[in-house]
């Protein structure tokens, strides 16, 4: 299975909408303001999916990319924090569309979980003073406005 590396600064994949997710709404839209010049070369109508997968990404505690990269292909991604709490990258797999469907997404959505929790436990273990910081690491953001300055 071929692996790709699509940088997180566009926005527009299952990996960046989980990390844009994790932040709260003022801070997304803040780093997707500052993106403009970068999306400008994506269609309107992706444009205009990403503030609502980032939304629906904080509920279910993880993004899908539904043909925002590329027409036919749909991504499942998540976050990965470190121990403060704040997004240090993501892990995401994408499938032609074919191949994805719905139950096959939450399948993928649930090992991509059980992989974030065993690799921010191992980054909770790793950290110097992570007694302190081991509360802040397991707060996950609400659904309705992701994570405060103090959480991160």
């Amino acid at each position: 299975m071929p692996v790709q590396w699509i940088e997180l600064h566009r926005g527009v994949g299952a990996g960046s909408i989980a990390v844009l997710a994790s932040m709260s709404d003022e801070d997304a839209l803040a780093a997707l303001d500052a993106l403009q010049g970068a999306l400008q070369s994506y269609p309107d109508e992706l444009r205009r999916g990403i503030v609502p997968a980032m939304r629906a990404a904080r509920k279910t505690g993880y993004a899908v990319s539904d043909g925002l990269v590329l027409p036919n292909v749909r991504g499942v991604g998540v976050a990965i924090r470190d121990p403060r709490g704040v997004a240090i990258g993501s892990l995401g797999v994408a499938s032609i569309t074919d191949r994805a469907s719905d139950q096959r997404i939450a399948e993928l959505a649930a090992m991509l979980l059980r992989e974030q929790a065993r690799i921010e436990h191992t980054l909770r273990d790793k950290t110097p003073g992570r007694a302190k910081s081991v509360a802040a690491a397991t707060r996950r953001p609400s659904p309705e406005r992701g994570a405060t300055a103090a959480e991160r």
